[in-house]
């Protein structure tokens, strides 16, 4: 994992030595990305079935805390956002949306660019419906979880 301290949203920090042990599931976004928006939906539905276990969500966006304060008045998003994190994200190449999948002992598992899988679809209105499938993403955690911790 590539080491980072860095303060969330409401002022906690979180360090990478912190989270081993866990496993990581870190999402690179920003306010500005429609496709991250369109996802958080099923990332935040992701969350909530892994409530019970030895998970951590986490974010990074670039933009400040007031930038995505605001972004959060409309939109929810349940992972641990930790803003102004450009400086971290830039050695995954600054692509947004990107999931980042994190083993217990700190090694980046998985690397996927863009969002979830998607089915596309319109209402009887014509208006783009997004469906995510987070169904892979799911088995590879669960594969982590899985595996014997060593260190």
């Amino acid at each position: 994992m590539i080491p980072f301290v860095a303060e969330d949203m409401t002022g906690i920090t979180y360090s990478s030595n912190e989270l081993r042990g866990k496993v990581v599931v870190l999402n690179l976004w920003g306010t500005f990305c429609k496709p991250c928006i369109l996802e958080m939906p099923e990332l935040n539905r992701l969350k909530q079935s892994y409530a019970e276990k030895d998970v951590v969500f986490v974010s990074m966006s670039p933009e400040d805390k007031p930038i995505i304060k605001k972004f959060l008045k409309k939109h929810v998003f349940d992972f641990i956002i930790l803003p102004g994190s450009a400086h971290y994200m830039k050695d995954f190449g600054n692509t947004v949306p990107q999931t980042i999948l994190i083993d217990r002992v700190g090694i980046v598992r998985e690397v996927h660019i863009g969002t979830m899988p998607v089915k596309v679809s319109s209402d009887e209105k014509g208006e783009k419906m997004y469906e995510f499938r987070s169904d892979d993403l799911k088995a590879k955690i669960d594969q982590l979880l899985s595996e014997q911790q060593i260190d």
